[in-house]
């Protein structure tokens, strides 16, 4: 299949066609499921009550969703390929050059968010609601650090090699960043400024992952993306 974006060669052997989309609708279900267990687990441990999550829930039961999408993608990605960690998930060196200029782009994303999240916000998300409280910003601030290299690995390490392996880079590029948009929304419903913050740097990403043929590019840009974020939350 013929690949309109410019990229640099992947480290990682490509999957055949047919095992890059089973490996994943396998993989996904994994996680999902243990994301509906838990969902499940919380409404019964609540009573049915339609009261907002208490900070500690929503931290604990989202690092043990983390915990487990890293190791569902590191065993599709990695073991059944026979590849060690760094080779499955395209950790490779991309000079300092480029390093330092993925995490000055993730600041000056971080702070430009701020300012459209400053001047359009209506304040009526999930995350804004969690954030009102101190409990909840120190959760949201832990996770924002935490979740960085899970995103990573699931949605640019795992999903979208799979996706480029199966259906080329074009439709890859464009549905893992949509993917990723989309299980972001569910936080900030209610917030199109966010909403709309949120597809920006979602394509940003997943672009920076394709055109590199590297995870740590996109890695290096969340990070600082979301050090920014908390660091003006709290200032």
């Amino acid at each position: 299949m013929s690949e309109p974006l410019e990229a640099v060669a992947d480290p990682a052997p490509p999957l055949a066609p047919p095992t890059a989309g089973r490996d994943l609708l396998f993989g996904v279900a994994m996680i999902w499921g243990l994301d509906l267990a838990l969902g499940i687990a919380i409404v019964l441990a609540s009573g049915l009550k339609a009261e907002a999550h208490p900070p500690g829930q929503i931290l604990w039961t989202s690092l043990l969703s983390g915990a487990w999408t890293v190791a569902v993608s590191a065993y599709f990605v990695c073991r059944r390929r026979g590849l060690s960690f760094r080779e499955g998930f395209a950790l490779k060196d991309v000079g300092r050059r480029t390093a330092l200029g993925s995490a000055l782009l993730g600041g000056a994303l971080g702070i430009g968010a701020w300012l459209v999240m400053d001047a359009f916000s209506t304040g009526a998300s999930a995350m804004a609601e969690l954030a009102s409280t101190p409990g909840g910003l120190a959760v949201l601030s832990v996770l924002a650090f935490a979740m960085v290299p899970v995103e990573e690995l699931y949605y640019r390490g795992f999903i979208f090699p799979a996706l480029r392996d199966r259906w080329g880079a074009t439709t890859a590029v464009v549905l893992t960043t949509l993917w990723f948009w989309a299980a972001h929304v569910f936080q900030l419903f209610g917030d199109p400024a966010g909403i709309a913050v949120i597809l920006v740097v979602a394509t940003t990403f997943t672009l920076q992952r394709h055109r590199s043929g590297s995870l740590v590019p996109p890695l290096l840009t969340h990070a600082a993306y979301n050090g920014v974020l908390v660091t003006l939350s709290f200032a």
